[in-house]
């Protein structure tokens, strides 16, 4: 018998939860795991001009289908039953639910881009122009994006790459752009965040979402570790080798800086307070760039902060709704 948990959130969000969305969250957590699983599309996949091949997750909503929210996985993870539960979850918090194009990553079971040749000198702006193209052809002329991690790195580019061929809706939520560091610095970044990652699962009290990530404690100790292992082999892989090092604060906030100024202003970057992968550096490189979106500093968690998908979606839905223009 595995143990309940109550939903926890940071100090300031729980106030956020409004009745319908613990009604929506009491659905959640008493939605079973196979029957989320049973309702995982499958992934879409669109011819570029270049012939390449891109799949992607296509999620309808009750809005309209020309807009969309853009949402880039944190590295290694391919459209899984736990990446689903965090979008279906991200997709219920908002009202109207929009249509969700969800990008994964590479990984050695599961391949969703190509990146070789030239794209492997410049990752970042490659598989942004890659992802910008196929939201293009899927339909979508207004777009929303929602990163984490690597996630909010590649976010990061689409944003500078957009130029005037999509209109950037209201706001944009990039969470815990990655720091560039060495190999074995941000390997041991990660492990130490790992630390935490159960907690941050287990506080957003949806057993589906528990039971996925492995992150009950007992047996499922085993089976998380080989998750783990799974993803460190992940990282051998060229086009993740490439971006890895293509992973920076000041690339990112760089790229932020080129956005025109109006676009900038709808551009929410979160930091959690006790992050080993994304610290103080990423506020100091915004404000040398003149960066004029919006930081929020999250208390309580580290890198690990989203992966409490109900903090998650709320985050998402205060940055999507948010224009920055007066402050």
């Amino acid at each position: 018998m595995h143990k309940s948990h109550e939903l926890w959130l940071p100090s300031g969000y729980d106030s956020q939860m409004t009745n319908a969305d613990r009604e929506t969250h009491e659905q959640l957590a008493h939605t079973s795991l196979d029957d989320f699983v049973a309702g995982m599309p499958e992934p879409s996949a669109m011819v570029l001009a270049n012939g390449q091949e891109v799949r992607y997750v296509d999620l309808p909503g009750e809005d309209d289908p020309n807009r969309a929210v853009v949402v880039n996985l944190p590295f290694g993870n391919a459209y899984t039953p736990a990446m689903h539960i965090r979008i279906k979850t991200m997709q219920r918090f908002l009202d109207p639910s929009p249509r969700v194009l969800v990008f994964p990553n590479n990984t050695v079971g599961d391949k969703y881009y190509e990146l070789k040749g030239l794209d492997l000198q410049f990752p970042l702006i490659s598989l942004s122009k890659k992802i910008l193209e196929t939201t293009a052809k899927a339909g979508v002329g207004q777009l929303n994006i929602v990163g984490d991690s690597q996630g909010a790195s590649v976010g990061g580019a689409m944003l500078s790459e957009a130029g005037d061929d999509f209109d950037l809706g209201a706001g944009h939520s990039l969470r815990e752009p990655v720091s560039k560091r060495g190999k074995l610095a941000l390997k041991i970044a990660f492990m130490k965040s790992g630390l935490k990652l159960n907690k941050a699962i287990n506080d957003s009290a949806i057993p589906a979402l528990s039971e996925a990530q492995y992150s009950r404690g007992g047996s499922d100790n085993a089976r998380q570790l080989f998750m783990f292992t799974k993803v460190a082999k992940d990282a051998g892989l060229p086009a993740n080798v490439a971006l890895h090092r293509a992973l920076s604060i000041d690339r990112f906030a760089r790229g932020i800086a080129d956005v025109e100024p109006e676009a900038q202003r709808k551009i929410n970057i979160v930091r959690m307070a006790a992050s080993y992968i994304c610290g103080r550096e990423l506020d100091d490189e915004l404000e040398r760039y003149g960066f004029k979106g919006s930081l929020t500093v999250v208390d309580s968690y580290g890198h690990e902060g989203s992966d409490n998908v109900v903090l998650a979606a709320l985050l998402t839905r205060e940055h999507l709704a948010a224009d920055q223009s007066a402050q």
